[in-house]
């Protein structure tokens, strides 16, 4: 073995490590303020309420609505609760910021299995990069740019979003930049796996619109647009992209 693999190997080891101590921090905010309710409620509040302060600043055409459903979610909070939902925030923004990952879906199953080891969860999003791989794996900056110049991402079923997160990071460890190229249509007729995979996607930089509905019957219940969304003019732009169905 090369210094250099041995190097990557112990990098690796240390990422998952600063994973695990993120999500045990995170979950231990959770529980804090599951003092009269259920984590789940707890958690399904903070990813609802995150979704819609990411939204309201950016999409106004839904900001009275949302703002209303805000401070109607507040309300269960007292300011000490309110206090710890902005570190749960925080937490997020720092786990992202380290690297590419599914942080909140990794979260969500900890919080569900209660106060056992998170070492259970720590390759689900090496699973989804070896499904971006097979997705995408074809892709570089001269395919793209033959095709278009756009890639277009659909997850019909995006949980928490570790497919469309995993196919920006693959394109980024490609050398392409998925913030320019990448736009991804997300849907999940659960509201709370929708928020939790448009706030990632927000936190991330990637170009998405994130919609609650069922996607056999075609429903859209509610649409929500990421800031590079908006910023990036991609309505004008994605009848010109490549299309790639996720998974």
């Amino acid at each position: 073995m090369t210094r250099k693999s041995k190097r990557t190997n112990r990098e690796t080891k240390s990422e998952l490590a600063r994973r695990e101590s993120s999500i045990q921090h995170f979950v231990a905010l959770v529980h804090k303020l599951a003092y009269r309710r259920s984590p789940q409620s707890v958690f399904a509040d903070f990813c609802e309420i995150s979704a819609i302060a990411l939204s309201n600043p950016i999409d106004t055409s839904q900001r009275p609505a949302r703002e209303a459903r805000y401070v109607e979610i507040a309300k269960r909070f007292n300011r000490k609760d309110r206090n710890l939902l902005a570190q749960m925030f925080e937490a997020v923004v720092d786990a992202l910021s380290s690297s590419p990952h599914d942080f909140l879906g990794d979260c969500l199953k900890s919080v569900k299995a209660g106060k056992k080891s998170n070492e259970q969860f720590s390759n689900s999003y090496e699973i989804s990069l070896l499904g971006a791989l097979v997705v995408g794996g074809d892709l570089t900056n001269e395919s793209i740019n033959n095709a278009g110049g756009f890639v277009a991402l659909h997850d019909s079923t995006c949980g928490s979003g570790s497919m469309s997160i995993a196919f920006a990071d693959m394109l980024s460890m490609k050398g392409i930049n998925y913030q320019q190229v990448l736009h991804v249509t997300a849907q999940d007729i659960d509201p709370t796996s929708a928020y939790m995979c448009y706030v990632q996607l927000s936190l991330l930089m990637i170009p998405a619109t994130v919609q609650i509905g069922d996607s056999l019957i075609g429903e859209i219940r509610e649409r929500w647009v990421t800031a590079p969304h908006i910023l990036g003019g991609w309505n004008q732009r994605l009848p010109q992209s490549i299309t790639k169905p996720a998974g």
